[in-house]
């Protein structure tokens, strides 16, 4: 695979270099800036996968909340059946 040169602006080159160093005292090993683009790349997919599942979770549970826990739209004498003997002729 080719290399390629993106454009990025000082302060985005600064952080980069700042989390290289970062890794670099952490795991004792050099890393180079498509592996820290790499790995950020990857945070980024693992964060959204957790945030999906936690929304899903979240999901489930404001649905079985509300199966447990009814709220009164309209009392039992809605659900009786209807005397169709007043009705006029």
């Amino acid at each position: 695979m080719r290399n390629l040169t993106i454009k990025i602006k000082e302060i985005t080159q600064k952080k980069l270099k700042d989390l290289k160093i970062e890794l670099m005292q952490t795991n004792s090993k050099n890393f180079t800036y498509d592996e820290i683009i790499k790995y950020l790349i990857q945070f980024f997919e693992k964060h959204k996968q957790i945030e999906q599942k936690a929304n899903i979770k979240l999901a489930k549970n404001v649905i079985f909340n509300f199966l447990d826990n009814p709220f009164e739209i309209a009392g039992p004498e809605v659900f009786k059946e209807y005397d169709y003997d007043d009705i006029g002729d």
